[in-house]
């Protein structure tokens, strides 16, 4: 006679909390198991729920939680979801299963760097100012500029956008702001900001260029500024105005503009540029302009306009020669990085967790704080990375 595998009694709530905090639909969970979608609806429907281990275990990995979550008798309380602050046609749809996750590895890392920091006696509380909707975003940006000792000379000798995406963000982690990167997709966002609680975090998506992360690390920092942490998307995704922006979000849009670029030397070097290149006018001048100041051409395009360098015409044509030119890279970027395994763990936990995390982790550990456990499952490396993840998160 055939041996029955024993089976787990589950709460139905609970798995139907699971699937929806993960942001799967009944139908996709079907598909994925290869299961008649009526067994998923009776697995959230019929007291007490059954399975076995196995199945347990694989639908925990494709819900992204712990088993033991998947065990509990009962929905834990709401969690904290951030505004959504994205235009009119994103905030029809809902959440996909990576922006969610984003979000939850978000918020665990938040609370793990300010108990860990506490426990360590270090300062965790921002050092964020405070600004709201009704101030300049223009003066507000250049306070903040001066504030950070980054002088637009110093701007303008870094190598490349990888190179201005580090230094902002390291700039922005010494003011005791985590900066993780996120694996959503920039066509649903860009960006999120947490502000509910300290220390205020930044998370920008992986997928996106350098010169754009750059771009959403400022209009993500100036939400902190305002206290209206939230789910973006920058003016580098959509164009303004009919986009339906929120006020906000125009705000957070002029406020990064003017922090990466100076209005001053901006228009120095346009002058520069149309005497020296004429025939070329301004195609050749935005290439240029994004190249010296580390953004991308539609952040440049956006500043002429907002600085009254560009008449609404011109704006507009070349607005649109601009996007059709980024999306077409953006593909590009896509079809490159298909199949490619990423850089060597203990460089990808440094990148996506930042310098600032990767070196409280460490010191919590030296203190005998942190066990070895714990801290290679927020570093999420091995233990044998640890010693790379060190020289990484130092450099």
């Amino acid at each position: 006679m055939a041996r029955r595998t024993s089976e787990i009694t589950l709460s139905p709530a609970v798995l139907k909390w699971a699937r929806e905090t993960a942001g799967y639909s009944l139908d996709e969970v079907a598909e994925h198991f290869r299961i008649p979608g009526d067994r998923v609806v009776s697995w959230e429907s019929v007291e007490p729920a059954r399975m076995t281990l196995h199945k347990l275990e694989d639908l925990a990995r494709y819900y992204k939680r712990p088993t033991a979550a998947l065990l509990l008798r009962e929905p834990p309380p709401a969690a904290l979801v951030p505004h959504d602050f994205r235009r009119s046609a994103q905030r029809r749809a809902p959440f996909s299963p990576e922006l969610r996750l984003a979000v939850r590895r978000a918020y665990r890392l938040q609370r793990f760097a300010r108990e860990t920091l506490e426990a360590m006696g270090q300062d965790f509380e921002s050092d964020v100012s405070r600004a709201n909707p009704e101030d300049n975003p223009e003066d507000v940006a250049r306070g903040q500029r001066s504030s950070f000792g980054v002088t637009v000379a110093k701007q303008l000798e870094w190598k490349s956008a990888g190179e201005a995406f580090r230094r902002w963000r390291d700039a922005i982690e010494s003011r005791i702001v985590p900066v993780f990167q996120g694996d959503f997709r920039r066509l649903e966002a860009q960006g999120f900001s947490l502000t509910t609680a300290l220390p205020y975090t930044i998370v920008v998506s992986v997928k996106d260029s350098f010169t754009a992360r750059s771009f959403t690390l400022f209009h993500e920092f100036a939400h902190l500024l305002l206290r209206q942490g939230g789910i973006c998307q920058t003016e580098e995704a959509l164009p303004p105005n009919g986009a339906n922006a929120t006020r906000v979000e125009e705000w957070c849009d002029r406020f990064a503009e003017a922090f990466l670029i100076d209005g001053d030397t901006l228009r120095e070097k346009l002058e520069t540029e149309l005497f020296l290149h004429r025939a070329a006018g301004y195609e050749q001048a935005l290439r240029h302009l994004a190249n010296a100041f580390s953004v991308s051409q539609q952040v440049v395009l956006f500043r002429f306009w907002h600085l009254g360098l560009l008449e609404e015409s011109r704006f507009w044509s070349e607005y649109r020669r601009v996007a059709e030119e980024a999306a077409a890279i953006a593909a590009m970027r896509g079809k490159k990085t298909e199949g490619k395994g990423g850089p060597p763990p203990a460089e990808k936990a440094v990148q996506e967790r930042g310098p600032l995390f990767a070196r409280a982790v460490l010191d919590a550990l030296d203190r005998e704080i942190l066990s070895g456990v714990d801290a290679i499952d927020f570093l999420g490396v091995k233990l044998k990375h640890l010693d790379k993840v060190r020289q990484a998160a130092h450099r």
